[in-house]
């Protein structure tokens, strides 16, 4: 049938992609355990690009390279919350996603805690076409290792404020589907009868800052601490953007 008067919309496959998986996502929010063999599924067939989504938005801080990301974690969020049914049904894909989602973190704290570093990326980002492998190699260039300095950019852009909400909000999602590998913290503190060992360990014993060339996949509580302090800072400069205005002596004498 041909209707006449209307516009046909181009979507791109690869938006057609995201919003796929965001429905997948929303189907096992609310369908629960009636969707979830669709859903392993799904991410059985679609492991490789799932992976790849989350390596490559590690050093790829595009738009699309985000909202693929964005898609893939909220998709692997609705899969934690049934970890056990996918570790038995799927355990290598669970493992590695998961390993993929852990070294973004852990590249994602150690970008927003160099925002010079983040803002080069920004500026010299290539194209989401031209996906490669020199692509991530971009973090060892030579040019760009002189941009690790932790200091604060002092006119940040709207695009590195951009990216950088875009890159928390992903840290946050990340996190969140770690806590459902990890007993409840009231739970280990009040009762005394919880077997740990029953749990994997997921953070490792160290305090030291994220480097941009670590390849070792982990994150440790240097990570988790130098994500509660670049939060902190955030919210300062939100905070001092949007307070009221201070009234000064004059002022209140003119009242």
């Amino acid at each position: 049938q041909t209707f006449t008067g209307l516009r046909t919309a181009t979507v791109s496959w690869h938006t057609l992609y995201c919003l796929s998986l965001e429905l997948f996502s929303s189907m096992l929010r609310v369908l629960g355990h009636s969707f979830l063999d669709d859903a392993l599924n799904v991410v059985g067939v679609h492991q490789d690009r799932l992976q790849q989504a989350l390596e490559m938005a590690r050093v790829i801080t595009s738009k699309p390279a985000l909202l693929e990301a964005e898609a893939t974690c909220n998709f692997m969020l609705q899969l934690c919350a049934y970890n056990k049914q996918w570790r038995f049904h799927l355990p290598n894909v669970l493992s590695k996603l998961m390993g993929s989602l852990v070294a973004m973190i852990q590249s994602y704290v150690a970008l927003l805690i160099r925002p010079q570093y983040l803002l080069h990326l920004l500026e010299h980002h290539k194209s989401q076409d031209s996906w490669g492998k020199s692509d991530t190699n971009i973090l060892m260039s030579s040019v760009i290792q002189h941009q690790t300095s932790l200091d604060d950019v002092e006119q940040p852009t709207s695009k590195l404020v951009d990216a950088q909400n875009s890159i928390l909000k992903l840290v946050g999602k990340g996190l969140i589907c770690i806590k459902h590998f990890t007993p409840p913290l009231p739970e280990i503190l009040l009762d005394q009868s919880t077997d740990v060992r029953e749990w994997e360990p997921v953070v490792t014993l160290g305090f030291s800052t994220p480097s941009l060339d670590s390849n070792d996949g982990t994150i440790s509580f240097g990570t988790l601490l130098n994500c509660v302090t670049i939060c902190v800072r955030l919210l300062a400069k939100t905070d001092g953007k949007c307070s009221p205005h201070k009234v000064s002596p004059d002022d209140s004498h003119k009242s």
